[in-house]
């Protein structure tokens, strides 16, 4: 009921009601604010549909609604993604929106967050950008082949910190994640080769790669062999073939060489926020060091008691209770 009759509201003096709505401390009636503000298409309604998307409650609302605003939002979209925030989560959000409004305008937005310095944020952007069908000319070609060097020395750098971990037998939980980490730059190195070549031959790609039958694997290695220039052939192959730890990491060390550490050490490197891995696989590095009583680490836990995410904070607390 409430939702019909917002969504018949046209009058410009019902904005400010309609606004409060938005600000509402029950979920539902966000949400059921949320719904029709697209099509009310007031700019005025933008800045709260956007701060909604850091509510997990309401963002799925909130991300229809700005949708619906499609090309009228592009000013208020780029405002917010120009500033310092807003939460990674949310940045993510805004990215998905923008490709599903589409259009030159909207991609040039997503574009702007390939350099973005956190991983999940240009990982969501890599996404949108295949699911937009963006096709990458000029200067937009540079920018993704860097983004293709970047997801394979990332995962050498993922692979290597993987195995300075055996020695540590607690460690098989955070060696599962930078597994999982390598996972995501080869799904990222797909996503970037179909803003390059023809999306069908990346899907087919995809399939040979994802399935079960090693024929079906040695056809797309064949086909990226065919179709990768010279300069990124080599690491991307090493990258994507089925190979065993040992000697995938042989491979892509002739590219990007990655020291071996302690395993000590390396879950230090893990705990930095600038480190390559993803925040899940920090999260995990920074719970074994509270659950094998590391006090070596205890000074890399400390700056992490007052981190901006809040379950990076929470975590670092029961880390440093047990050292």
């Amino acid at each position: 009921g409430l939702s019909e009759a917002l969504g018949e509201a046209r009058i410009s003096n019902f904005y400010c009601p309609f606004l409060l709505l938005l600000e509402d401390e029950d979920d539902t009636v966000r949400r059921a604010a949320a719904q029709p503000a697209g099509r009310l298409r007031n700019p005025g309604l933008l800045p709260a549909l956007v701060t909604l998307l850091s509510d997990s409650r309401v963002r799925e609302a909130a991300s229809a609604a700005l949708v619906d605003f499609g090309q009228t939002a592009l000013p208020e979209l780029e405002r917010v993604l120009r500033a310092q925030g807003p939460e990674w989560q949310a940045r993510k959000r805004l990215i998905r929106v923008l490709a599903r409004i589409g259009g030159d305008d909207a991609l040039a937005l997503v574009c702007s967050q390939l350099d973005h310095w956190d991983w999940a944020v240009r990982s969501a952007a890599y996404e949108a950008l295949e699911f937009s069908g963006y096709r990458a000319r000029g200067e937009g070609s540079k920018q993704i082949r860097t983004g293709l060097l970047q997801e394979a020395e990332r995962a050498t750098w993922c692979w290597r910190a993987r195995e300075d971990l055996v020695t540590l037998p607690e460690a098989g939980f955070v060696r599962d994640a930078l597994q999982g980490d390598v996972r995501r730059c080869e799904q990222n190195v797909l996503h970037l080769l179909s803003c390059l070549h023809p999306p069908s031959t990346v899907a087919a790609v995809r399939h040979g790669l994802h399935g079960e039958c090693a024929d079906a694997r040695a056809q797309a290695l064949e086909f990226l062999d065919n179709l990768l220039e010279p300069e990124i052939k080599g690491c991307l192959i090493a990258l994507l073939d089925e190979l065993g730890p040992d000697e995938r990491l042989a491979a892509l060390d002739r590219y990007f060489p990655q020291p071996g550490l302690g395993a000590s050490e390396r879950l230090g490197k893990l705990l930095d926020s600038r480190s390559p891995a993803g925040l899940f696989t920090r999260l995990c590095a920074l719970y074994l060091v509270g659950l094998a009583g590391l006090r070596s680490l205890k000074i890399q836990v400390a700056p992490l008691l007052e981190d901006p995410l809040q379950v990076v904070r929470e975590t670092a607390r029961w880390s440093q209770a047990r050292l």
